[in-house]
């Protein structure tokens, strides 16, 4: 006769359903980290690049101006810039920011220097203190403009 050894089944039971569960809850650990990543279709920002560099008043008031048109276009899309540039919050316009008085219900785009760190950065928050606020860097662009002023 042939002998088979017996094997005790009940726990392999468990341990399929155990090894079952891991998978489903690995699954969705993957699927909630890959939304967290993608952006939002319906807060898209819509921003505008500077093509040259601004070297005399001229193009510096042609960029106001172009500012100023892209703030009347829509409530939607509006959203307020904000430079934080050695120490000081500076909007589109080249002006002071006094951060009390920023919009709640607009985005705010804080844009920092590269050289900052990122503690710098968390104090910087911080002080704004805004429920949609994003950060990021300046561009060079951007960057040459602001060093030209006083």
């Amino acid at each position: 006769m042939h002998n088979q050894p017996s094997y005790d089944t009940s726990s392999q039971a468990m341990t399929e359903v155990a090894l079952g569960l891991s998978m489903a809850f690995f699954a969705l650990l993957i699927v909630a980290l890959l939304s967290v990543q993608m952006p939002s279709q319906n807060k898209e920002l819509k921003v505008k690049q500077v093509d040259k560099v601004a070297t005399d008043d001229s193009q510096k008031v042609q960029i106001k101006e172009a500012n100023k048109q892209a703030k009347t276009t829509s409530a939607v899309s509006d959203t307020q810039f904000i430079f934080f540039y050695q120490g000081r919050f500076i909007d589109q316009q080249l002006q002071p920011v006094v951060l009390s008085r920023l919009q709640t219900a607009t985005p705010v785009v804080l844009a920092v220097e590269q050289t900052l760190s990122f503690a710098e950065v968390i104090n910087i928050r911080h002080k704004i203190n805004h429920p949609s606020l994003s950060i990021t860097l300046l561009t060079q662009e951007w960057q040459n403009l602001l060093e030209q002023q006083p």
